[in-house]
């Protein structure tokens, strides 16, 4: 996997993950498999939700991974998702209108 897609991109710091997986199975079509048990166990926390100052930074460096992959932010689910049932026009849009995906 690794081979065929890269590796963390060091240049984020708290965003390497969610970058990889981003470039992994958004940009360059991996596929994911359900596994119907915990393997892992995560606490609440951690560098990126520590105060709201480092969630702002932590939200540009979600931003920079989708442009580290030629892509607008604006085009992220999370971006698309806020706008919906805003209005009747918004909610039957095509999110990804104008957006280009890799």
């Amino acid at each position: 996997m690794y081979e065929q897609h890269g590796l963390f991109n060091l240049q984020l710091r708290s965003a390497a993950d969610y970058e990889l997986m981003l470039r992994f199975f958004h940009f360059r079509g991996a596929t994911l498999a359900y596994l119907p048990r915990t393997t892992v166990k995560m606490r609440a926390g951690g560098q990126s939700n520590a105060s709201l100052g480092n969630r702002i930074k932590a939200n540009a460096e979600d931003a920079k991974a989708w442009r580290l992959n030629g892509s607008d932010p604006a085009c992220s689910p999370a971006a698309w998702s806020s706008r919906c049932g805003k209005s009747d026009s918004s909610r039957n849009a095509d999110p990804f209108a104008g957006c280009s995906l890799g």
